[in-house]
């Protein structure tokens, strides 16, 4: 028995999902810009299917087991489509259709945290540490200001009291200084 796969890539298949395509006349991809779709029939469509793909994304964002990266991604990646949705659903009514935006079950809102910036949390991102909170705690770290930095700053920094705190440095600065001449007036008397 054939496996999936192999099955996807007879050619009568492929003709097949070709042709159903055709038939339906609905693009695969979704459209970048809502104002581009004229019909209701269509905006609804594609509002179905940011629908269909934010539950999926939700379901799997209740994974706590999931990385913390992945949680970020994701979670960014919903806060989009509900962006996308919102889009759409504006689209709709102004195409004539139902206003979504009032039925909405509030699923959501409900499982969802809102934090200052205005950004939301789903699921299993709610138990993150928030990125503010990270800048937070690595500014109190590195608090070490320019003015005090400047205020370790003395005299000796400089150099201008090396001679009272090594009394012998000037007398070794001098032999070799003398040392390295010498190639010098060696080269320039022959």
């Amino acid at each position: 028995m054939a496996r999936n796969s192999e099955r996807a890539m007879l050619l009568l298949n492929r003709w097949q999902s070709l042709s159903t395509a055709i038939a339906r006349g609905v693009p695969k991809r979704r459209p970048l810009k809502t104002s581009s779709v004229t019909s209701l029939q269509d905006a609804e469509h594609w509002r179905h299917s940011v629908v269909r793909e934010l539950s999926m994304r939700m379901a799997e964002i209740q994974n706590s087991l999931l990385g913390e990266n992945r949680l970020r991604e994701l979670n960014d990646l919903i806060n989009h489509l509900v962006k996308e949705k919102a889009s759409w659903e504006s689209r709709i009514l102004d195409l004539g259709g139902p206003d979504y935006r009032h039925k909405d079950s509030g699923f959501l809102s409900r499982n969802c945290v809102v934090t200052l910036s205005g950004e939301r949390y789903y699921g299993a991102a709610k138990n993150l540490v928030k990125p503010e909170e990270l800048l937070k705690t690595k500014k109190d770290k590195d608090a070490v200001t320019r003015a005090q930095l400047t205020n370790r700053i003395d005299a000796s920094y400089y150099g201008y009291n090396d001679e009272t705190l090594y009394p012998d440095l000037l007398a070794e600065e001098a032999r070799m200084e003398e040392r390295l001449r010498r190639p010098l007036n060696h080269n320039t008397q022959s």
